[in-house]
């Protein structure tokens, strides 16, 4: 004789409870892989603006102090989060960001750069400042151009070391005339925090890049 009977509403509950679980593993599986990927995506990100940002500040700061004409000081402003320098750095070439006229000049061609920390929201941008000197008075150029965004809160940090690597500690005004004229290396740092804040244990996406640049010119 075969049995009409169906599925006793306990069994159906296991077989709901049972089913239940298993989706959310599987769910718990989609979105971990879905967060590690968002996670490595923003770590790629941050790699390529930081590498991207270090590439225009260096050969920038390589070239303070070259063919300053009567600009008196390579470092014009030297702090923990801030800095202005001035040098020659496109060789005296009439192309951007300097007019042919200023790099004609007589005493002129020289560009002065100010990279500085500009609030942006819960973050920060990392800012450039372009002025150009005609041997008399600088004209400025470009202003707060993004240098990088999403920059940490003091995530932008300089130090500064003489020629037998002492370092040169910035008090509240900066480095001294003096002390920035003893310069010879600044060690820059760079801290960035992923756009999407996401979260992979209890770690934000953050990246950190670290260089040294020597200057060229410094003392003359």
């Amino acid at each position: 004789m075969m049995r009409n009977d169906g599925y006793s509403l306990i069994e159906l509950l296991i077989v709901m409870l049972l089913f239940t679980l298993m989706m959310g593993g599987v769910y718990s599986m989609l979105f971990m892989s879905q967060a590690t990927f968002e996670a490595q995506q923003d770590a790629q990100d941050l790699r390529q603006q930081a590498r991207v940002a270090m590439k225009q500040i260096v050969p920038d700061l390589r070239m303070a102090g070259y063919d300053l004409n009567n600009v008196p000081q390579a470092l014009l402003d030297a702090t923990a989060s801030s800095l202005q320098f001035a040098g020659d750095i496109d060789v005296g070439s009439a192309d951007p960001p300097c007019a042919a006229a200023v790099e004609a000049a007589a005493n002129g061609g020289v560009e002065r750069i100010t990279l500085r920390l500009v609030a942006q929201g819960a973050a920060n941008n990392l800012v450039r400042t372009v002025d150009c000197w005609d041997g008399a008075v600088w004209t400025n150029e470009y202003t707060d151009q993004v240098v990088a965004s999403n920059v940490i809160n003091a995530g932008f940090l300089l130090r500064y070391f003489d020629e037998n690597g002492n370092e040169l500690v910035p008090g509240g005004p900066g480095l001294t005339t003096a002390e920035r004229d003893a310069v010879r290396t600044v060690s820059i740092s760079l801290s960035l925090l992923g756009e999407n804040n996401q979260v992979v244990g209890d770690s934000y996406v953050s990246f950190q890049l670290t260089t040294r640049v020597k200057i060229r010119n410094a003392g003359g």
